[in-house]
């Protein structure tokens, strides 16, 4: 029996009227096809079809994604300085993790009214309940970090498991290294993308089982390389050239990447070997079936997917899903029939909603723990049959659910996710920034706010300085650093108009692994180091080799790369070897 018959009314006549076919998106002007399986997606989870494009879709959900970003943030009582990933100019509240799990946000609530547009009165009791600032999941030691896995004397990481260790983002088993992303059993090394099982290594992107190398794309237990692309169990090459020991020791006597100049020298060296002389897959993901999108891995049934695990099934344009199943336009991590349902963890039939942990049947919430069938709620923790954090009775609130989705559906609100004047992050450096290319553009479209990434006191003392420092007269070689007139001291990135200091255990990470020491804002250099990687957007190209059609994912620091089918790929290793 239905618990909503008059939405489910409307929505029968709605879905049984909407025929495949081309459409102009609502947000973006740009046309898409939609087809009879985006079509069967509306049917299953009884939502309207869209007005807007699955990319624009995606890239407004991406926007709510932190990306890698820190803020300064007052306690809304105290006043005490918070390190946050929500910026203070978003007008959200941030109270310290262990406060906010503490307390019970179900006595802040509200009314609604079912004629008032409904995103305008959800936004007003988000702005009412505080946000956990770190939302980490285990305490960290010593550390400045959000989203926390476990970190012990590390700073600036996010989702990550690590120990001493700097200025990284979804780092798993990470000791003694700084700007990791996306890697897992990193030690004593730095500028590391997409790669597994790294150990005193440098600039490392894309490989597995890489020990003392530098410089290295598409490598597979490879030790003593330095510049190496598609290179499998070797040693001593340089530059894609096999050198005997003495050989390989003779020219890396000649390097010195304590001194920028030679740093960026190499840099550009590698770049040009990894764009233009190397040879890429068409895909990086692997060990799937019947899957379309990048960085997949051992799922199956996937289209358009991006960065989904562990046997991740039967999904539509979802991304980050962990073991996530029958899920369209979410990030479903252990979790199962969310229709866009954005960081969803361990829990089932969540739409529309963003944050959720352990909840079923929820719709349009924020924020929320172990709940159960809610609709518009901020903050709540073991609650069933909330509207806007208020209780009702069973048949109470099923009435009021039907009566609210139908005023929605007739106003064109059902069905959209949330405006992006509701997310916690800044744009610029936001998910759909950084793994999905949206355009600066896009906030104002997607309904975002606009303020200086500076304000409102996001930086804290950088902002009181009298004196600052900029990136232009950092010293070129790192023997040249006094610790005295660098570590904490404000510094302008020129380029990028943004303030940051240098920490002392960063400073003395570059001494030990003799590196030149940065001249740019460590959030900057986190986001070009994702860049590196392919994006979620698909582009049709022509395989190098044979011209067939093919698939290939977005990459912005290397768009004219030599891309070959599967087929040809691996031909192409083989004779190699």
């Amino acid at each position: 029996m239905s618990q909503t018959p008059n939405f489910d009314a409307k929505m029968k006549q709605i879905l049984e009227a909407t025929q495949p076919g081309e459409r102009v998106c609502a947000l973006t002007g740009r046309a898409w096809k939609m087809d009879e399986e985006e079509l069967a997606w509306y049917r299953r989870f009884n939502v309207p079809p869209s007005n807007r494009e699955p990319l624009a879709r995606t890239q407004l959900r991406a926007s709510f994604w932190t990306g890698y970003q820190w803020w300064n943030h007052k306690h809304p009582i105290t006043g005490k300085t918070l390190i946050s990933n929500i910026h203070p100019a978003t007008g959200i509240k941030v109270i310290p993790d262990k406060e906010w799990h503490a307390q019970d946000f179900s006595e802040i609530n509200s009314d609604y009214s079912v004629d008032q547009p409904f995103f305008d009165q959800l936004r007003a009791l988000q702005l009412r309940v505080p946000h956990p600032a770190s939302r980490n999941v285990v305490e960290p030691e010593n550390s400045i970090a959000t989203i926390s896995m476990g970190d012990r004397n590390s700073y600036f990481t996010l989702g990550c498991t690590s120990e001493n260790s700097l200025y990284s983002i979804w780092a798993a088993n990470l000791s003694n290294s700084s700007e990791v992303n996306f890697a897992g059993v990193i030690s004593d090394s730095y500028s590391v993308n997409n790669a597994k099982n790294v150990h005193g290594s440098l600039f490392v992107r894309e490989s597995k089982d890489v020990i003392k190398s530098a410089f290295v794309f598409l490598c597979d237990d490879v030790e003593y390389c330095f510049g190496a692309t598609n290179q499998s169990h070797k040693k001593f090459i340089f530059f894609n050239k096999q050198l005997t020991e003495d050989e390989f020791k003779a020219e890396i006597t000649k390097i010195d990447l304590s001194r920028r100049d030679q740093l960026q020298m190499y840099i550009g060296r590698f770049r040009d070997l990894v764009g233009n002389q190397t040879i890429w897959p068409e895909t990086l993901s692997n060990r799937n079936v019947n899957v379309t999108g990048e960085y997949n891995y051992d799922c199956r049934d996937l289209q358009n997917c991006y960065g989904c695990v562990d046997n991740c099934a039967n999904l539509f344009w979802c991304n980050y899903g962990v073991d996530g199943t029958d899920s369209a336009f979410s990030t479903p991590v252990r979790s199962t029939a969310c229709y866009e349902g954005d960081n969803t963890y361990n829990s089932h039939d969540v739409k529309f909603s963003y944050a959720t942990y352990r909840c079923r049947s929820m719709e349009y919430c924020l924020m929320n723990y172990d709940c159960e069938d809610c609709f518009g709620c901020v903050g709540l923790r073991h609650k069933k049959f909330h509207i806007f954090n208020k209780p009702y009775e069973e048949a109470e609130y099923w009435r009021r659910v039907d009566e609210l989705k139908c005023a929605m559906l007739d106003r064109g609100e059902y069905g959209n996710f949330f405006p992006l004047s509701m997310s916690t992050a800044y744009f610029g450096e936001s998910g759909g920034v950084m793994y999905y290319d949206a355009d600066p553009s896009l906030n104002k479209t997607f309904g975002g706010l606009e303020y200086d990434p500076e304000s409102a006191g996001a930086i804290g003392d950088l902002a009181m300085a009298s004196v600052v420092k900029k990136t232009t007269d950092i010293p070129n070689s790192i023997a040249d650093v006094q610790d005295a007139d660098w570590v904490g001291v404000p510094v302008m990135d020129v380029v990028h108009n943004r303030r940051f200091a240098f920490l002392k255990p960063e400073m003395d990470f570059y001494r030990r692994k003799k590196l030149a020491p940065p001249a740019e804002h460590f959030v900057y250099r986190i986001k070009k180091l994702s860049w590196e990687g392919n994006l979620g957007i698909l582009e049709e190209r022509s395989c190098a080799k044979c011209g067939k059609k093919i698939q290939v994912a977005k990459n912005l620091t290397y768009p004219n790369r030599q891309v070959y089918c599967m087929d040809d790929y691996l031909q192409y290793l083989e004779e190699a070897t």
